[in-house]
C-alpha cells in the first residue's frame, strides 16, 4: 500500500479519514483502569497487540514520584528507568514492545529513554536542558517528543531511527510545542501554544516525508490537543470549550466526544488500529486512567448479523464447524 501523506493530512481536517475507518454511529464504552496499590494511574499508549503503557504513583501530592509501567493484559512490568532516575513515565509503545518515555534525575532535569529488550538507552537532544519522548510509531521507526533549552521551552521534534535525522516540527510562532502521536506513514500530531494576544492553542499534523504542516483546530474550542493518530489517519486527543475539557476521536470536522462520567477533565492519549483508546480523567483532583472500546449501535449490529447469516456463520453453522 502506498500513502499520499498530503492527502492524509487533508483528510484529517475534512473528516474523510473518520468516515473510512469508524463504523457508522460508533459509540464508546469507557472502563476505569487502575494499577493495584496506586493512588493515581495514567494510561498513555496502546499498541496493536493491546499492550498498554503509562505511569502511576502511590500518593497524590507533588512530592510523590511516578513510576512507569507496561501492562500486557495480565501482568504489570515496572519501568524504574536508567540508573539515577527518581521518577519515570512510559508514554509510547511500538508493536514490537519498544517503550519510550522520560525520567527525572536528582536535580529535576528530564531526559528521554528508550526501553528495548530489558535495557534502557537515554535519549537527549544535543544542547537541550530537558528532553521528553512522547510517542513512537507502531513499526518503531519514528520517535516523537519535545525539548527545552536555556532560552526556549517546548520545541517539538521527530527522530527517524532509520536515518538518524531529527526534524523540528514547531510552528515559527509557537511558544511551546508538544509532538506526540506518530504513525507508520510518518505523520506526527501534537499541539502548539502560539504567540500573540489572545494566545491560540491549536493542534497540528506534520508530514515528516514532505515537510507539510497543517493546523487543526476544533470549531468553538479554545484549545485543541491532538495526542494520537492511527495508521488510517484517525485522530484522538482532547479539546477545551465552555463546557470543560473533553476527549475526542475522529477528525477535526467529525468526531466522537469522549467524557468519563463525573469527570472534570477527560483526555485521550493513545489509539491503536482497532480503535481502542486509552487516556486519563480527573475526579476531585485525582487522576485516573480509562480504556474505551467501540460498540456499534443496534442498527450496525443488525447489519453485522445479516452479513453473518448470509455467510452461513449463524449459531447453527458455528456449532457445526465446532463438531468437525
Amino acid at each position: 500500500m502506498t500513502f499520499n501523506l498530503r492527502r492524509m493530512l487533508a483528510a484529517l481536517a475534512t473528516g474523510a479519514a473518520l468516515a473510512a475507518t469508524l463504523p457508522a454511529q460508533a459509540a464508546y464504552v469507557l472502563s476505569e483502569f487502575s494499577r493495584p496499590g496506586a493512588a493515581t494511574t495514567s494510561l498513555w499508549d496502546i499498541n496493536n497487540s493491546g499492550v498498554m503503557v503509562g505511569f502511576s504513583a502511590t500518593g497524590i501530592s507533588a512530592t510523590d514520584y511516578s513510576t512507569g509501567f507496561i501492562y500486557d493484559g495480565s501482568t504489570f512490568t515496572t519501568l524504574s528507568g536508567p540508573t539515577g532516575a527518581l521518577s519515570t513515565a512510559a508514554l509510547g509503545i511500538s508493536d514490537t514492545g519498544v517503550v519510550v518515555g522520560s525520567y527525572a534525575n536528582s536535580v529535576g532535569l528530564q531526559s528521554g529513554f528508550i526501553y528495548s529488550g530489558g535495557n534502557y538507552t537515554t535519549f537527549v537532544v544535543a544542547g537541550a536542558t530537558d528532553t521528553f519522548l512522547r510517542g513512537i510509531s507502531p513499526d518503531g521507526r519514528y520517535i516523537s517528543g519535545y525539548y527545552s533549552t536555556d532560552t526556549v521551552g517546548g520545541i517539538g521534534f521527530v527522530w527517524d531511527s532509520l536515518t538518524g535525522a531529527l526534524t523540528i516540527v514547531s510552528a515559527p510562532a509557537s511558544q511551546f510545542t508538544i509532538a506526540q502521536g506518530v504513525n507508520n506513514a510518518g505523520v506526527v500530531v501534537g499541539s502548539d501554544v502560539l504567540s500573540g494576544l489572545p494566545t491560540t492553542q491549536p493542534g497540528f499534523g506534520y508530514d515528516v516525508v514532505t515537510g507539510t504542516r497543517t493546523d487543526l483546530q476544533i470549531a468553538g474550542a479554545t484549545r485543541t490537543a491532538i495526542r494520537a493518530i492511527d495508521d488510517a489517519g484517525v485522530l484522538a486527543g482532547f479539546f477545551i470549550d465552555a463546557g470543560g475539557t473533553h476527549g475526542f476521536v475522529g477528525s477535526i470536522a467529525s468526531f466522537e466526544q469522549i467524557d468519563f462520567a463525573g469527570a472534570s477533565f477527560t483526555a485521550v492519549e493513545g489509539i491503536n488500529n482497532a480503535g481502542v483508546l486509552v487516556g486519563t480523567y480527573d475526579i476531585n483532583g485525582v487522576t485516573h486512567a480509562f480504556i474505551a472500546r467501540q460498540v456499534p449501535e443496534p442498527a450496525t449490529l443488525l447489519l453485522v448479523m445479516a452479513a453473518l447469516a448470509a455467510l452461513g456463520l449463524t449459531r447453527r453453522g458455528a456449532h457445526a464447524v465446532g463438531r468437525e
